[in-house]
């Protein structure tokens, strides 16, 4: 059976943030938050930074921030 639709665009959103940040080949990771259902990291490379959230508190969600503010939301039940 072919991918939910969702899961495409999903895709397709992560690799076009790639591509437009081409500096996180060369990306540092670093711990911001950890919890029992929560992680918060960033990356950064030279003066470019992005930071990452995952929460599954209540259902779950990612999000992707940066200097311009949020990149990529993903959020479900």
């Amino acid at each position: 059976a072919p991918p939910a639709p969702w899961l495409v665009k999903t895709h397709r959103e992560l690799i076009a943030l790639r591509r437009r940040h081409p500096w996180l080949v060369n990306a540092f990771p670093e711990k911001v938050e950890l919890a029992n259902e929560r992680i918060v990291y960033r990356v950064t490379g030279g003066d470019d930074w992005l930071e990452l959230e995952l929460d599954i508190t209540d259902g779950y969600r990612a999000t992707i921030s940066g200097v311009d503010g949020e990149v990529f939301s993903f959020e479900g039940v």
